[in-house]
């Protein structure tokens, strides 16, 4: 049973570590052995045969999953875990069948729940994977691996151990961390990913243990810059970002963005131009916030009409798949395309309304051009956009592809007029 107080509150520390397969004794070429080394992780040591052991004492985790193939050292298992209850027999009937197996041996292991049952202090989960000799295999390991969620409960502590890691499987494992970082579901922590440096065990006399887990944060500067430049969302990416100033800068467009108020947006946009060659405080910061930003500037930045911007912005969120925002800035684009082409205030209030009344008119008053296309834009997005906004219930509402299409086709339509404008 999982050791919980309240299954919705309380926490389990949950180990994930990996067996590997040891090397020949010296003195007895008959058995398999893992050396016995002083692991030091802070200011705490101790003599272990390997990290997962002591990961489980030193932590006082309450499940241990073990990750290896038929092959691994699960004798191993067998008698560090069950150290008062090892039935010699048994341990050399495990490390004889361990021994005999290779890549082609059945993950069925006889001896899987007689090893897991005679460990009770902390639980023990064995996974066994294949070799990853090909893709079938890395496939169906995939699978195995990921299985490890449905075992885990919101507020679970999770310690990752790679340093008997092997092949593909410490990619499958990152990228399991990967997704409860993303997903939050289950809503776990996930506190260390610690490394066993045996490597340098001969140079200096002990075995240093890192936490890597700041690797992580990689896939932190990754999903903020992705939801950013994909959506303008920078809630993720200013709770990085250490600079005041920028985080600010970035916070302001996004709510802009977000509310779809034109003019303010405008002016943020040509703000964000001075975050180009703004000094960070890291490289890692620098690297994902400037080409971002960059790519906003390149977007949205430079153009010389508003009706110009208002359409780069319509595009822009049609292409992100926000429609009902592109449809209304289409809309007021061409609004603003008829007051800044006929020399009115494009923000006046009294102006604007002159230009909507006559565009829903269809013609021109008192010396005022408007464009035949542009009249077919206005109309064409018009009623639709009425239609989502106020979910008109007593007119026909067609499927979503015909609002999608007049939004596309209308978007065409437009582009045609900006150009032709030479802007």
């Amino acid at each position: 049973m999982w050791r919980r107080y309240d299954c919705c509150l309380a926490m389990a520390k949950i180990l994930i570590s990996f067996l590997g397969t040891g090397r020949v004794d010296g003195k007895d070429k008959s058995k398999r052995r893992y050396e016995p080394t002083t692991y030091k992780l802070g200011e705490y040591s101790g003599d272990y045969t390997f990290m997962a052991k002591m990961l489980a004492e030193k932590e006082c985790v309450d499940t241990v999953f073990l990750i290896g193939t038929r092959h691994s050292m699960w004798e191993e298992v067998y008698y560090s875990f069950s150290e008062k209850n090892v039935d010699e027999e048994k341990l050399w009937e495990i490390a004889k069948d361990c021994d005999a197996a290779n890549s082609k041996t059945s993950l069925d292991f006889p001896y899987k729940t007689e090893i897991e049952k005679a460990v009770s202090n902390p639980e023990l989960r064995i996974l066994m994977v294949h070799y990853g000799i090909n893709e079938q295999e890395i496939k169906e390991n995939i699978e195995i691996v990921l299985g490890i969620v449905e075992h885990l409960r919101d507020n679970d502590e999770i310690i990752v151990d790679i340093t008997h890691s092997f092949r593909s499987i410490p990619l499958i494992i990152m990228n399991l961390l990967f997704y409860l970082r993303t997903l939050r579901n289950p809503k776990v922590t996930i506190s260390h990913i610690y490394y066993g440096m045996l490597e340098v065990t001969r140079e200096l006399g002990y075995t240093p243990v890192v936490d890597l887990k700041s690797a992580l944060e990689i896939t932190d500067w990754t999903l903020g810059a992705y939801s950013f430049h994909q959506f303008g969302i920078s809630d993720q990416i200013c709770g990085l970002v250490t600079d005041k100033e920028v985080s600010s800068s970035l916070e302001r467009f996004s709510s802009l963005l977000s509310l779809n108020f034109l003019e303010p947006l405008e002016k943020e946009a040509q703000r964000l131009s001075g975050l180009k060659n703004h000094k960070y405080d890291s490289l890692l910061e620098s690297m994902t916030v400037k080409p971002v930003v960059e790519d906003f500037v390149k977007t949205f930045g430079g153009e010389k009409v508003h009706y110009a911007f208002q359409y780069k912005l319509a595009k822009w969120q049609f292409d992100k798949f926000n429609f009902l925002a592109s449809m209304t800035t289409l809309l007021e684009a061409t609004v603003t395309y008829a007051c800044e082409v006929n020399g009115l205030d494009w923000r006046d209030y009294d102006s604007r309304n002159y230009c909507k009344e006559m565009l829903r008119k269809g013609r021109g008053e008192k010396g005022v051009v408007l464009d035949q296309d542009l009249l077919a834009v206005y109309n064409a997005i018009n009623g639709k956009r009425n239609n989502l906004v106020h979910q008109n219930a007593t007119s026909k509402n067609p499927s979503y592809e015909v609002y999608v299409k007049a939004i596309k086709d209308n978007l065409k339509v437009f582009g045609r007029l900006v150009k032709a404008r030479g802007v």
